[in-house]
């Protein structure tokens, strides 16, 4: 007798319906309706920013959080491909996953819509704020759009987290540090320099750390006090120095550490930022090719081909945050590896054209089972949940665009 063909796992569930009774509460419903389909996600993007420009009371909007919760459904593990033998029912599971990543990615956009609402009332948004440690497992989202609304309670905020070194904090003091940079002024200053004028050069952590606050303040570089010029010409020259390859990832660091403040620096006087390369064959560096930096010749074994995949990986999220808001050169960066991330899947005799968004947006899976970051997940904390929400649409263009 045939052995019984096994079934596809079970993925899990998006979540529960918003409740009812308000106009609002129907707006968001459809709100969330259009986020969850990529062809209308834009319009839903558009409609989030509509509702944070209306003047809806706070009061209502933290009512509707205190109705609504935080639960997101569950987010069914990676999937184990011994599990679904066939590519039909690797498809499906495939599908089915995305669902759910897309209806929890759209309860959060309603959820940070709101607390963006409720940070317009001072003495709410200094309460939220103060329950950040406590709060959702998007503490991060939530963090940005509390801060959207600048208030001494946003400086205290920023004074509690921009120093602190802990890697678990670092998309914390990230959006601390945009939010003091877009305040602007002396007060600045005073707050950030001091985590920039003191960088420990043999710690990873202290590198990293710095290096996420001058990347948090991208958009507000050149109007920002002339005092940060000597403090991230300093810190510019790390670009300069010749790399050496034994320091590991504290020399990668420094050398990333380097770009981004001589790229603060040429933001400060009104130029166009470059990036320097590093002198040694493993750069990951934007490439002019229309391929990120993956040498096919090496990709012979699984764990070249992890590797591979790892270094792609962070080089997307540094090639798309570097676009800025140029769409067309986030494009470009996520069409080159698109085709570089089939050309690793290829040299495994996997077909082209396949689980680019679940690698770059979902799972960071590749080609088994792995725990790397989601690039995805990376580039948000780089540049914000509303640019993040902006670059899914042209990512869409983009895997449409390779083959």
């Amino acid at each position: 007798m045939a052995a019984k063909k096994k079934a596809a796992p079970e993925v899990g569930s998006p979540p529960p319906p918003l409740p009812s009774g308000s106009s609002l509460l129907d707006e968001l419903a459809e709100i969330e309706r259009l986020a969850r389909e990529p062809a209308t996600a834009f319009a839903a993007t558009q409609r989030r920013a509509s509702l944070t420009e209306r003047a809806i009371d706070p009061a209502e909007a933290a009512e509707l959080l205190s109705r609504i919760g935080f639960d997101l459904g569950h987010l069914p593990e990676n999937f184990d491909s011994s599990t679904a033998p066939s590519l039909a029912e690797r498809k499906r599971w495939d599908a089915a996953r995305l669902d759910v990543v897309m209806a929890r990615n759209a309860r959060q956009g309603t959820l940070t819509t709101l607390f963006a609402i409720v940070a317009r009332d001072p003495l709410r948004q200094e309460r939220a704020l103060a329950a950040l440690p406590g709060s959702p497992p998007f503490r991060d989202q939530v963090a940005a759009a509390l801060v959207s609304t600048p208030s001494p309670a946003v400086l205290h905020f920023a004074q509690r987290h921009v120093l602190d070194l802990r890697p678990t904090e670092r998309a914390l003091a990230m959006i601390a540090a945009g939010a003091i940079l877009r305040a602007g002024g002396r007060q600045s200053l005073e707050l950030l320099g001091p985590a920039l004028s003191r960088v420990d050069l043999q710690s990873l952590d202290a590198l990293e750390h710095a290096r996420a606050i001058i990347d948090a303040g991208r958009p507000y570089w050149a109007s920002a006090d002339p005092g940060f010029r000597p403090i991230l010409a300093e810190l510019a020259e790390l670009a300069r120095t010749p790399f050496d390859a034994s320091h590991g990832d504290v020399g990668r660091a420094r050398l990333h550490l380097g770009n981004a403040a001589a790229a603060a620096l040429a933001l400060m006087s009104g130029a166009t930022p470059s990036v320097a390369a590093p002198a040694h064959p493993q750069s990951m560096s934007r490439p002019a090719s229309s391929r990120a930096p993956v040498g096919l010749e090496s990709l012979t074994t699984p764990a070249a081909r992890e590797a591979a995949l790892d270094a792609l990986g962070r080089w997307f999220v540094e090639a798309v945050a570097d676009a800025g808001a140029d769409d067309d050169a986030a494009r470009a960066a996520m069409e080159a590896a698109i085709a570089s991330f089939y050309d690793i899947r290829e040299s495994a005799d996997q077909p082209r054209g396949e689980y680019a968004g679940h690698f770059f947006r979902v799972d960071a899976v590749g080609l088994d089972a792995t725990q790397r970051p989601i690039p995805w997940d990376e580039l948000r904390a780089r540049v914000g949940e509303e640019r993040a929400e902006e670059l899914a649409e042209v990512f869409d263009e983009a895997e449409a665009a390779v083959e």
